[in-house]
């Protein structure tokens, strides 16, 4: 893995430990799908264990738990 994709790869960790810190609508899903904490993606293969999140979910979610 060259500098510049370690670089991009360190900075999308920060970010998701930063998610996973502070929002439980994706702590919740990341730990259903085995992600417990940003260390877990290591390289950009790992980033593909990721899920993604549908529109529906959001829209489930904030009726759950309203924004405001």
């Amino acid at each position: 893995m060259n500098l510049h994709s370690k670089t991009y790869l360190n900075k999308f960790r920060s970010l998701l430990k930063n998610v996973l810190q502070t929002n439980k609508f994706y702590k919740r899903k990341f730990k259903y799908a085995g992600i417990l904490s940003a260390e877990q993606i290591r390289t950009w293969d790992d980033f593909h264990s990721i899920p993604l999140t549908t529109r529906d979910e959001l829209i489930k979610d904030q009726q759950k738990n309203p924004p405001f």
